[in-house]
């Protein structure tokens, strides 16, 4: 599964995180599911493997099965 964090700060930082075992998976959408976006960011970051850091221009052709944010959660992204 690969996730889209986009964190807001000074700029905006964006990272693509693959996570692989279905056991994450499902806590991540666990923790979705109630609203915990900052406990699935945490898990996503401590369970995933870091695939790269993304810029602005990227967005148009990233494929990613979820965007995550402390305040929200995106399914079903361009794919």
């Amino acid at each position: 599964m690969r996730i889209l964090i986009t964190l807001q700060r000074r700029r905006t930082h964006r990272y693509l995180i693959n996570l692989f075992t279905r056991s994450l998976i499902s806590e991540v959408r666990d923790l979705i599911t109630s609203r915990e976006y900052t406990k699935a960011i945490d898990v996503v970051y401590h369970g995933g493997l870091l695939e790269r850091e993304i810029v602005e221009e990227d967005l148009p052709a990233l494929k990613a099965d979820l965007i995550l944010s402390d305040r929200y959660a995106s399914w079903d992204v361009k794919r």
